[in-house]
């Protein structure tokens, strides 16, 4: 469980600075 953990948090860590970026130009395509 925990690997299993880990894996999750260090994906989630990269999902979360890729998601952060495509939500800046879903706004910039909103506004």
């Amino acid at each position: 469980m925990i690997p299993c953990l880990s894996d999750f948090f260090f994906a989630s860590s990269i999902s979360s600075s890729l998601s952060g970026q495509l939500i800046r130009f879903f706004l910039l395509i909103w506004k």
